[in-house]
């Protein structure tokens, strides 16, 4: 790995962003959908799983009263219709067993149902594309440099202990002497035992709030421009980040107060490669895969999103910092070798003066690539998004900041 400098992190994946390659059944499920029709009509049941929120509507069959829909069970109980997706994108309709339909309630279930069908598809689509959007639009989270971060206390979420109730005494514990100390014993027992939890509790509760102050008189020295505690505060920022994928991150603080950061950009094979869209003639999800040309252009507005990101981040936290100085790369076969190896597609240096001049209310409009050609760059990059690798920058030779072999 080209980590070039003394401290390095992983920046860990979150929840928000997902980068996952696998197929459409894993990415739909199957939960939080499903049609029950019965003599008193068809009704759509969508939710969302894991929140108690649900949604039931009425959809096809005779209005209440009527009589018994012809479901096959005519004047018995309703029949549910779970319905999923395939690997292939198409609707699989069974009963709640998970055994296949008959003919004639599928075709049924489908033509009453197909409206809430059709919506639950789009949802599914929406899912499977919000990824894609989602790491290309990495960078709008992006804080502005002013006003710069502010201390926030980690609260200390370990429940304090509750005392016990004392435990009643029977009948015989009152009159039996022997029953009423043992009961006493029991007691006492129980309750020394949550002194001593208590006690326990308590000094964690007091550690924490020590380190709450170590760490706030840390992040005032960070803010000033004190060097060592601007690196301790920057390596905890960035280890609370949400993150598309586990990252490597190596970064220095150099004497006059620059941030150098490498980081370990991902490959285009990383990125999702398929679009998922409703077909217009039938109940199923059709997944196409996108041209060379787009995947191209989705991972050069990635790549830049990520230093977008991390210089955001650096600047709001380190209020003092005149300059950020990042370089990413990548692992590419040598063709010379077959070999694996490092190479880097960008190295910038931006200073704040210009980082400032960038309007962070409207960061949907900016064109990355041509927000870091704004500052000292070294690219080499098609229109298209081909990248050829390219030296970084180096910390200056009478710097603090070491190369590591």
């Amino acid at each position: 790995m080209a980590l070039r400098f003394r401290r390095s992190l992983k920046l860990a994946p979150g929840v928000r962003l997902n980068l996952s390659k696998s197929g459409l059944s894993v990415s739909a499920g199957v939960r939080g959908a499903r049609i029950t029709t019965g003599k008193r009509g068809t009704y759509a049941n969508v939710g969302i799983p894991g929140t108690g929120i649900y949604a039931r509507e009425r959809i096809g069959g005779r209005k209440p009263g009527v009589g018994a829909a012809k479901s096959g069970q005519a004047g018995g109980p309703g029949v549910t219709v779970k319905f999923s997706l395939n690997d292939d994108g198409s609707v699989d309709l069974t009963d709640a067993s998970g055994r296949p339909l008959p003919a004639s309630l599928q075709r049924r279930a489908r033509k009453e149902a197909r409206g809430a069908i059709e919506v639950w598809l789009e949802k599914q689509c929406e899912h499977w594309n919000q990824g894609i959007r989602d790491i290309l639009e990495l960078h709008l989270q992006t804080p502005p440099p002013r006003p710069p971060a502010a201390f926030e206390t980690r609260p200390f979420n370990v429940a304090e202990p509750s005392p016990p109730k004392p435990l009643k005494p029977a009948i015989l514990d009152r009159i039996v002497r022997s029953r009423k100390e043992r009961l006493a014993e029991k007691n006492h027992s129980r309750r020394r035992k949550y002194e001593l939890e208590h006690e326990t509790w308590e000094g964690a509760r007091k550690e924490h709030e020590r380190a709450q102050e170590d760490r706030a008189e840390r992040f005032a020295r960070a803010q000033s421009g004190h060097v060592d505690a601007m690196a301790a505060v920057l390596h905890d920022d960035l280890a609370t980040l949400a993150w598309p994928r586990q990252t490597e991150v190596s970064f220095e603080v150099d004497p006059e107060g620059r941030v150098w950061l490498d980081v370990d950009l991902p490959e285009i094979e990383d990125l999702p490669a398929d679009k998922a869209s409703v077909s217009k003639r039938g109940l199923r999800i059709l997944v196409k895969s996108k041209s060379d040309t787009q995947r191209r252009r989705e991972y050069m507005q990635h790549v830049h999103a990520i230093g977008f990101r991390l210089a955001g981040e650096v600047f709001h936290l380190l209020p003092t910092v005149p300059e950020v100085v990042i370089s990413g790369y990548s692992q590419r076969s040598d063709p010379a070798t077959g070999n694996v190896r490092d190479e880097y597609l960008y190295s910038v240096k931006i200073p704040v003066a210009g980082w400032s001049n960038i309007n962070f209310d409207n960061l949907a409009a900016l064109d990355l690539p041509d927000c870091f050609a704004r500052f000292e760059l070294r690219r080499k990059m098609t229109k298209t998004g081909i990248f050829k690798p390219i030296n970084p920058f180096e910390p200056d030779s009478n710097g603090s900041v070491i190369e590591r072999t």
